[in-house]
C-alpha cells in the first residue's frame, strides 16, 4: 500500500491511513523510502513521515540504519518533526562519513532548535 503513494492519482488517504498506524505504518513507509526509485518518491514518503502520528520511535531507530541514504532521509524527518529525543543521534551523524548526511543532521538540529541542539553544532 506505501508504494501506491507517489503514483499520479493515488490519494493522500492512503498515506494519512498508513500514519494512523503507528510502528507498522512507519515501518511501511521507511521500507517503501528506502527503496524509493527517484526523488519524487522520496519526497513523497518523507511528506507522509512527517505527517504520520505514533511514528516517532520507528523513525529514530532509522538514524542507526546502515544505508546511507535512509539515514539521511530520517534525520530530515526528526527535523521537520523538530523530534528533540533525536538530538543525540543527530550530534552524532554530524561526524558521518559521508557529506550530505552531515548536512542533513546539521539542518535538522537547527530546525529542532533547543539549546541542546544548538549546543550539538558548536562543538
Amino acid at each position: 500500500m506505501a508504494r501506491v503513494i507517489p503514483k499520479p492519482g493515488a490519494s493522500a488517504t492512503i498515506a494519512r491511513a498508513l500514519g494512523t498506524l503507528g510502528h507498522d505504518g512507519a515501518a511501511a513507509l521507511l521500507g517503501a523510502l528506502n527503496g524509493a526509485p527517484g526523488p519524487h518518491e522520496r519526497r513523497v514518503y518523507i511528506d507522509a513521515l512527517v505527517a504520520c502520528r505514533d511514528c516517532d520511535e520507528t523513525i529514530l531507530e532509522a538514524l542507526s540504519n546502515e544505508r546511507v541514504e535512509l539515514v539521511r532521509d530520517a534525520a530530515e524527518v526528526v527535523g521537520r518533526k523538530r523530534m528533540v529525543p533525536a538530538v543525540p543521534l543527530l550530534a552524532h551523524l554530524l561526524r558521518h562519513a559521508k557529506v550530505d548526511v552531515r548536512t542533513t543532521a546539521w539542518h535538522a538540529l537547527e530546525m529542532i532548535g533547543t539549546p541542546e541542539a544548538l549546543r550539538a553544532l558548536r562543538k
